[in-house]
């Protein structure tokens, strides 16, 4: 489950064309980790967080890897906000609120949505 949420989270910031800063934020905000335990989880110190998303520090490489591994995503994920780094398609503005609904939820709520989901795609079979 843990795995459809860091999904959900790598969709709406590619849509956002998040820079590093705002993707880092974002990641933490959806895992419902503090800038303390993201620190402690690197190595290194909360303010030292708090510099990377506010874009007054940045990482250095062996620091980015640590952030790619303990989120699941790619370095290049953190690092591109290119245009090309966009999905390639448009969401309707009601597929972006049901984005923004679904990232709000906690993990028993996303599995209990993920059952709903699938018996839906049963049902419509």
């Amino acid at each position: 489950m843990l795995l459809f949420a860091s999904n959900v989270v790598r969709i709406l910031t590619e849509v956002l064309q998040m820079g590093f800063a705002e993707k880092l934020k974002e990641l933490r905000s959806q895992q419902k980790i503090s800038q303390e335990e993201l620190a402690k989880a690197l190595g290194v110190s909360r303010s030292t967080i708090a510099g990377y998303e506010t874009k007054s520090r940045e990482p250095d490489l062996s620091t980015l890897v640590k952030i790619a591994a303990f989120f699941n995503v790619s370095v290049d994920y953190l690092l591109d906000s290119s245009e090309d780094s966009c999905l390639k398609f448009k969401l309707t503005n009601e597929e972006k609120k049901l984005l923004r609904n679904i990232s709000s939820l906690t993990p028993n709520q996303l599995a209990k949505l993920n059952e709903f989901l699938e018996s839906l795609k049963e049902n419509k079979e």
